[in-house]
């Protein structure tokens, strides 16, 4: 019985104490994975958006009417993909060391990591 209580307990400790710090630890450990897998998405958005445009320019092209949804989902993709340019671009390795070059900075690749790891999802 108290074993019972303990094992109980035990998972409740290690549900609201450790589970947590393990989720954060994840994003140092997948950094690199959490950045490539973000960098292929953006390729996806970008064929997506180019395909997009070239649909809407072949409509222009035959005077139809563009609705207002696909035009604004165009900027808003073409807003979103700057934004995680900027993600991108911050990722590069003189940011990303300190020390002068001997240790990774981990706070910015936690950072990146899980911001990539959002824009992911």
């Amino acid at each position: 019985m108290s074993e019972r209580i303990g094992f109980s307990i035990a998972g409740k400790l290690s549900e609201y104490a450790v589970d947590p710090i393990l989720r954060k630890l994840k994003y140092l450990f997948r950094y690199k994975s959490n950045i490539q897998n973000l960098r292929n998405k953006v390729k996806d958005l970008e064929n997506k958006i180019t395909e997009v445009q070239l649909r809407v320019d072949e409509a222009y092209r035959n005077t139809e009417v563009i609705g207002p949804s696909i035009s604004e989902w165009l900027q808003k993709a073409v807003d979103l993909k700057k934004e995680i340019d900027e993600v991108l671009n911050t990722t590069t390795s003189s940011e990303m060391q300190c020390l002068f070059n001997r240790c990774p900075n981990l706070k910015s690749r936690y950072l990146l990591s899980r911001k990539g790891h959002k824009e992911n999802c």
